[in-house]
């Protein structure tokens, strides 16, 4: 729901004004406190926490998954190889695409295909679904990535970029230790998963 309300307060109001003034704070910028006294900035923060939490808890665990469903150690540690390389994929694709469509629309996007890729989940009990999770993650988990730079340029300029991405980048490491924390803490899987989809729902 966050980036849904992150993208209609982007487009609300006079589109001349909107851009004028858009224009005008890329060009001058915020600087670090400026930006911290707007709920944009904790807007995305909030966003980037939730969003690394459902990707930690993934990764974190996910050979673990595949090998209580009966798959050797070897070839479950071929699924993470898959979110590896398909990330890559994922901050190509998402950073490109994200010059046309628009970044908020890049984030929003994502946190879709995270969502589904949850869902495919719950249903994952045999290696080729597995392997079709990680290629589906892994384009979402990726290209949050350039996001992160490109919505803090967006949104603030370039005065404080290097800052604010700073900012943007320890929230999803709070995001991926609250994951982590909270997945050690959940003993039956299926709950875990879909306390990963009440999470993406704040989002989207």
């Amino acid at each position: 729901m966050s980036a849904i309300w992150f993208c209609k307060s982007r487009n609300s109001g006079n589109q001349r004004s909107d851009n004028e003034i858009r224009s005008s704070i890329i060009q001058a910028g915020l600087s670090l406190w400026q930006a911290c006294c707007t709920l944009p900035l904790w807007m995305l923060v909030f966003i980037f926490v939730l969003f690394t939490a459902c990707t930690q808890m993934i990764i974190l665990h996910l050979a673990n998954y595949a090998t209580d469903v009966g798959i050797s150690p070897t070839v479950a540690a071929t699924v993470i190889s898959v979110i590896g390389i398909g990330s890559i994929v994922g901050r190509l694709v998402i950073g490109r695409g994200s010059d046309r469509i628009g970044n908020t629309n890049g984030l929003i996007i994502c946190t879709g295909i995270l969502t589904i890729s949850l869902v495919w989940l719950i249903f994952s009990s045999e290696l080729w679904k597995l392997y079709v999770f990680a290629i589906i993650f892994s384009f979402a988990y990726g290209g949050e990535v350039p996001l992160m730079t490109l919505l803090m340029s967006e949104r603030f300029g370039l005065r404080a970029v290097s800052a604010l991405v700073g900012v943007a980048i320890l929230a999803a490491r709070v995001g991926g230790a609250l994951g982590s924390w909270v997945e050690e803490r959940s003993s039956i899987p299926p709950v875990a998963i879909l306390l990963l989809l009440s999470l993406q729902r704040l989002q989207v």
